[in-house]
């Protein structure tokens, strides 16, 4: 594990990565919305977003 400043920095790049990728998705017309099981939504941009974000601190 790295330190927390390097911790820090890798968030708020995923952070920023996975904000531009869910407005991408608003800019286009790929609106998919999903149920959960609980019945809230889960939309293209929401996995994306999750995608980026784990990728990104899954090295942590």
């Amino acid at each position: 594990m790295g330190n927390r400043s390097d911790w820090l920095l890798t968030a708020i790049k995923s952070a920023f990565a996975a904000g531009k990728a869910i407005l991408d998705v608003y800019e286009s017309t790929e609106m998919e919305v999903e149920k959960k099981a609980d019945d809230s939504p889960l939309t293209l941009a929401d996995r994306h977003a999750h995608e980026i974000i784990m990728k990104g601190i899954g090295n942590f």
